[in-house]
């Protein structure tokens, strides 16, 4: 059986944590996120490019494939005010992913941010 998962992880910026990323920019973000998640280090990278959600809100999407698993995932990081966001779709069979990764591309579309002040 096919199995997909859609997670959303949301991180203050702001935070005094040990391991907390103060970062200012995506560009930041992304790095930060890649120097410390072991997940990036186990796969294939496909493409990482910058691109939009909600209406026009910039981001970066990564697209990673594991093989050995034959799972693959578009990660998609962005920043809002003091928070940053991780939108990860992943799925164990490249089909599935070719079926479904544009209904969580356009889901991001409708992403709305607000404020946090």
């Amino acid at each position: 059986m096919d199995a997909s998962t859609i997670s959303i992880r949301v991180q203050n910026l702001d935070s005094v944590d040990l391991f907390a990323c103060i970062c200012k920019t995506l560009s930041d973000y992304v790095g930060w996120n890649y120097k410390w998640k072991d997940d990036y280090n186990k796969t294939n990278l496909i493409n990482d490019n910058e691109t939009t959600i909600s209406t026009n809100h910039t981001a970066w999407q990564v697209e990673l494939s594991k093989n050995q698993e034959n799972s693959k995932s578009l990660i998609v990081f962005a920043i809002n005010d003091n928070l940053g966001y991780i939108f990860d779709y992943s799925v164990n069979s490249d089909t599935m992913y070719k079926e479904h990764v544009w209904d969580f591309r356009d889901m991001l579309k409708s992403i709305k941010f607000t404020s946090s002040n």
